[in-house]
């Protein structure tokens, strides 16, 4: 068989699971198929630790998602090639270790033991346990009983170097905390003072040094992602009710109306859409939203529009089904996509809409910067932790002003552009308040 998306779909099932693999493709991306029929995606690797012990190759074979509308060919594809280059970076630190065997001393698992108990317990260091999240997560297993003196720029590098492909600012926390954990060794005299840290030579990737993007969305750019249908789905193999989902479009209008991360928006449920001495709150859980940005729960008052965009109300579920179980990669691509099939000159990214929501509410609407950081679930400089704290209205009255304001000016934007669309669009049922 050719191992395409229709090829998929055409595997038959037998009554016994199999699993095949694409041989075009060095990524070792294979399809498993149950007894049942149910499809799902996985990777073969080579385990080069297992496969020295037992003197022969060992394959394991690891499953990475579903066959269907929420993981694609590609998706699977471009999945399996990162594990493969994961597996690559620690294989080739392993063969590194083999050739260059020192003798025995403090292993790496007993500094950072001692390590992690300085930082939380004598420094209370804030950044220690997310420091140590990564460092559990992504160092090899080899490593944790090899003796400090055995580490080196070469052993080091490849994981880290794997860590600055995928990840955004992983691999600084990483080299940090190892850093640590090595300078905390040297203090208690197990690692000798003139040697050199292994983490010092190895340099930063030059991208981190780069801005942050700062975009905004122009008026032609907020007319076409209000009025856009934004189809999830595209294609016979889907089915009508997921081609003729509104599920994106309402959650795209719904970031427009409140400025919240799409992460955050696309994971909202019914259960947290609460009211509060007469206001319409979307109560968010702390968990929901980057603690370093708001580690509190964040309320946001919804203003008519934005409840005639989540539409008729449930008692609980997902406010948005089918944009739910996307990953932020899946996300992105679609709102790419989709701009590109409408021949949209200037790209943006959802993000913008946040950074939009923000500067025109500063800048243009002459809101207060300290309440726009709290509709948006900033910690501002300018007030107390004792109010976010003890202020259990958490300024909602504030906020629904600045969320007025914006959504009259966002309103006059789009209705400026086409009046004959103005009826078909459901969040205009109060348009007589919004202009």
């Amino acid at each position: 068989m050719k191992f395409t998306s229709k090829g998929i779909a055409a595997l038959a099932t037998t009554g016994e699971p199999y699993t095949k693999f694409c041989s075009a493709r060095r990524s070792g991306l294979g399809c498993k198929v149950t007894a049942k029929g149910k499809k799902s995606w996985v990777v073969r690797w080579e385990d080069i630790e297992a496969s020295a012990k037992r003197g022969k190759p060992v394959r394991p074979v690891t499953k990475i998602g579903d066959v269907g509308p929420m993981m694609s060919l590609k998706e699977a594809s471009v999945i399996a090639e990162q594990m493969q280059r994961e597996k690559s970076a620690e294989a080739l630190s392993l063969q590194i270790h083999q050739n260059q065997k020192s003798p025995g001393g403090w292993t790496l698992r007993e500094a950072h033991a001692k390590w992690f108990e300085e930082a939380t317990e004598t420094k209370k260091l804030v950044s220690a346990p997310g420091q140590n999240s990564l460092i559990l997560k992504h160092t090899p297993a080899f490593w944790w009983d090899l003796p400090l003196i055995d580490f080196n720029k070469q052993l080091l590098t490849p994981v880290i170097k794997r860590m600055q492909g995928r990840y955004k600012s992983a691999d600084v926390q990483y080299q940090s905390g190892m850093r640590q954990i090595f300078e905390t060794a040297r203090e208690f005299g197990f690692f000798p003072d003139e040697r050199r840290n292994p983490l010092d030579g190895i340099k930063w990737k030059p991208s981190r040094l780069r801005a942050k993007r700062l975009e905004t969305l122009n008026h032609e750019q907020l007319r076409f992602a209000w009025q856009c249908a934004w189809p999830l789905f595209i294609g016979n193999q889907f089915t009508e009710e997921q081609q003729t989902s509104d599920d994106m479009a309402r959650a795209v209008r719904f970031m427009l109306l409140t400025g919240q991360r799409a992460k955050e928006v696309r994971g909202m449920r019914w259960e947290h859409v609460v009211k509060w001495r007469g206001y319409d709150l979307w109560s968010m859980p702390a968990d929901y939203i980057k603690k370093h940005k708001h580690p509190r729960k964040h309320a946001i008052p919804l203003a008519p529009e934005a409840l005639a965009v989540l539409g008729p109300r449930k008692s609980r579920g997902f406010v948005f089904p089918l944009c739910a179980h996307m990953n932020p990669t899946q996300w992105c691509s679609r709102v790419e996509k989709r701009q590109r099939a409408a021949c949209v000159e200037e790209l943006f990214k959802a993000h913008d809409i946040r950074t939009t929501f923000m500067t025109t509410c500063i800048d243009e609407l002459d809101q207060d910067s300290v309440k726009v950081d709290l509709c948006v679930s900033h910690t501002p400089e300018g007030i107390s932790k004792a109010a976010l704290n003890y202020m259990k209205g958490q300024f909602i009255p504030a906020k629904l002003r600045i969320f007025e304001a914006w959504t009259n000016h966002l309103l006059k934007t789009v209705i400026h552009a086409s009046h004959e669309n103005v009826v078909s669009l459901r969040t205009f049922d109060h348009l007589d308040r919004a202009v």
